[in-house]
């Protein structure tokens, strides 16, 4: 658990020093700090389920779960 907590601390960091202009800054922000963990055995994180994880959410947010 100690890495996630990591992982969340890279990432808080990163979002306070980004200067974001639109969404996609933000969003390469999240994936240049997450990158940084996937796909590696201390942490597990797969690729794949992260960036469903980012649809299912979007999709719960903004009405379109389910309809597709």
């Amino acid at each position: 658990m100690k890495k996630i907590n990591k992982l969340k601390e890279d990432l808080s960091k990163a979002i306070d020093k980004e200067y974001a202009v639109d969404l996609s800054d933000i969003g390469n922000t999240i994936g240049w700090v997450i990158g940084h963990y996937l796909d590696k055995e201390q942490m597990g994180f797969d690729k794949d389920d992260f960036i469903n994880g980012i649809k299912h959410g979007l999709s719960l947010a903004d009405g379109t779960h389910g309809t597709h």
